[in-house]
C-alpha cells in the first residue's frame, strides 16, 4: 500500500485475514494489557493478497492531546525465517527417523551429531558418541592404514566417499556397512563438517558368501 492509501484505516480492514480480526481486536481490546507489549507473530495481508507473518512489538503511550492510548508498533517480516526453521525441522526430524545410520562430524571427524539409529548400530548411547571420534568407538582394524589414507584424502579434497568398511560394536562384536561420507562446506566454501551415511549389511555378506561356498 501507498501511504495515503492506509491513513484513516484500521489495520483489520487492510491487513488481517478474516478469522485473525477477532483474535487481534480481543488482543487490543484494553490497549494497556500485558498481552499488548508482549512480542506477537501474526499473519499480515499484503494488498496483492499474499500472506506474510509478521512479528510485532508494541509500544503503549498516552497521547499529549487527550490522554487517550496509542500504540506504536513495530514489525519484521519474519516470513522467510519460518520456512527455513521449518525446512530445518523436517530436515532435523527426516535425520533422526531415518532407517540407515548417520553421524555428523566437525573438520577434524570428531562427533556432533548422531542419530537413533547410529545408536542402535552401533550399541553406544548418544551421550558417549557426541564429541567422540569414530576410530575410538568403532574402529576393528581390519582396514590398514591406506584404507583410511585414501578414505581421508578424497574427503578432504571435497570428494564423497563410498565404499565398505568392518566395523566394530561397544560390545566387541564385527560388522561390515556400507559407507558414503559426503563434506559438507560453510559459507566461505570452506568445509566444516562430514555426514556419513551408514547401511549395516552383514546379513547380506553372509549370505553371498554363502552362496559361494555352496
Amino acid at each position: 500500500y501507498r501511504r495515503e492509501e492506509v491513513i484513516g484505516k484500521t489495520i483489520p480492514e487492510l491487513f488481517l485475514p478474516p478469522e485473525w480480526i477477532p483474535i487481534v481486536q480481543k488482543r487490543f481490546a484494553d490497549p494497556y494489557a500485558p498481552e499488548v507489549r508482549a512480542p506477537h507473530e501474526n499473519p499480515w495481508r499484503t494488498k496483492s493478497g499474499e500472506e506474510r507473518l509478521i512479528e510485532w512489538r508494541c509500544t503503549v503511550f498516552p497521547s499529549p492531546v487527550d490522554g487517550s492510548p496509542h500504540i506504536l508498533g513495530t514489525g519484521i517480516d519474519i516470513s522467510e525465517r519460518k520456512l527455513a526453521e521449518e525446512r530445518l525441522r523436517l530436515q532435523s526430524a527426516a535425520l533422526e527417523a531415518a532407517a540407515n545410520a548417520i553421524i555428523i562430524t566437525d573438520h577434524e571427524g570428531m562427533i556432533v551429531w548422531a542419530n537413533p539409529a547410529f545408536t542402535a548400530l552401533t550399541g553406544y548411547s548418544h551421550t558417549e558418541v557426541v564429541g567422540r571420534n569414530p576410530r575410538e568407538l568403532v574402529k576393528s582394524g581390519e582396514q590398514n592404514q591406506l584404507f583410511y589414507k585414501d578414505l581421508w584424502d578424497t574427503i578432504l579434497a571435497g570428494k564423497v566417499w563410498r565404499g565398505q568398511i568392518i566395523n566394530r560394536r561397544k560390545d566387541g562384536s564385527v560388522y561390515t556397512e556400507e559407507m558414503t561420507i559426503t563434506p559438507l562446506r560453510n559459507e566461505q566454501g570452506k568445509i566444516s563438517r562430514f555426514i556419513a551415511i551408514k547401511q549395516d549389511i552383514t546379513e547380506r555378506k553372509r549370505a553371498e558368501q554363502a552362496l559361494l561356498d555352496s
